[in-house]
């Protein structure tokens, strides 16, 4: 999945729980969440593990990385009462990175130490092409456009001037979203799917989708 479909995921996550919370914080730390395991993994392992694991999916992509983060929410939650719900987004949004990237289908890798070592294998070259891809791809110019505005429009970030256009990104989002979504419904019946994931595709523009709506509904006011 790509990561500025994780980052909407994980700011949509945050705005929901501001529902509860009324904390801005909250919507940082979901959104730092949802792309906490790429930032530590990938380097980790395509870059300084590359000649024994050469995999992006391994130690922050596990269930014990979420357990730490609870023991340790748990621990200084009993001192610091705020520290709670922001210990929990965090949580919400690593543990959204983890599902939308399939995890449970590696089971090894999720579930590590349990069933042994890390296992996963990618194509040489994996980590430029991907960053190229993503580079280039429309549908993460696109989470990232929703992202922004939503953080623009609950505060998070300060820049009052983008505020007249996020009706604007609304409907820029709901358009791709819907065509991304029929696209990627379309593509999983087609044989020339079948050399690349179009479920990501479908995910994606589902993601997409409610990002735009969510420039349409009135959120709370988080306190800061």
């Amino acid at each position: 999945m790509f990561v500025l479909v994780h980052l909407l995921a994980g700011v949509l996550i945050g705005l929901t729980l501001t529902l509860i919370f009324r904390d801005r914080y909250v919507i940082i730390m979901a959104a730092v969440g949802s792309v906490l395991p790429d930032l530590i993994d990938k380097p980790l392992g395509h870059i300084f593990l590359a000649k024994s694991l050469d995999y992006g999916r391994i130690y922050a992509h596990t269930l014990l990385f979420i357990s730490v983060f609870l023991i340790a929410g748990f621990i200084l939650s009993l001192h610091y009462r705020r520290v709670g719900p922001i210990i929990l987004a965090t949580i919400a949004g690593i543990l959204s990175h983890q599902l939308l990237d399939f995890m449970w289908a590696e089971a090894a890798n999720w579930c590590w130490p349990v069933f042994g070592p890390f296992e996963g294998d990618v194509p040489a070259g994996f980590l430029v092409n991907a960053f190229f891809s993503e580079l280039t791809s429309p549908i993460e110019w696109t989470c990232g456009i929703l992202a922004l505005f939503l953080l623009v429009q609950a505060g998070v970030i300060l820049l009052p001037g983008l505020l007249p256009y996020c009706r604007y990104a609304a409907i820029f989002g709901i358009i791709v979203g819907t065509a991304a979504f029929i696209s990627g419904i379309f593509l999983q019946f087609s044989l020339q799917a079948l050399h690349f994931s179009q479920i990501d595709i479908t995910i994606s523009s589902i993601i997409i989708i409610l990002g735009a709506g969510s420039l349409w509904w009135k959120w709370p006011e988080p306190r800061s």
